[in-house]
């Protein structure tokens, strides 16, 4: 089954840190934007802070996938709806989320 989870409220604070259980794991996630390159970059680490992805850009389709064994399954960052235009800061917090597993 898969699980999804949103940026909310990410257009008035574009420089965020979080915490997501998946897996029956903690994982700690940062993502912010970044003006010059009109995209937001995604840093992941896991409850110990050890890297796991380092500054990957969060585009529309993009498919985080890793070491099973730091991250169980896949995590997606999709539209919501299916459409395949790019996230802006406008619209990412409202029509964009990540998907994991499935």
């Amino acid at each position: 089954m898969a699980l999804g989870f949103k940026l909310n409220n990410f257009k008035n604070n574009p420089n965020i840190s979080s915490t997501v259980t998946l897996d029956g794991n903690l994982y700690n996630l940062t993502v912010k934007w970044n003006d010059y390159a009109q995209c937001a970059f995604l840093w992941l680490y896991d409850a110990d802070m050890n890297p796991i992805v380092l500054g990957r850009a969060l585009t529309n389709g993009a498919l985080i996938r890793t070491d099973r064994r730091l991250l169980p399954q896949d995590l997606r960052f999709v539209h919501i709806n299916g459409e395949n235009y790019e996230p802006d800061l406008n619209n990412i917090s409202k029509e964009f989320a990540f998907v994991y597993g499935g």
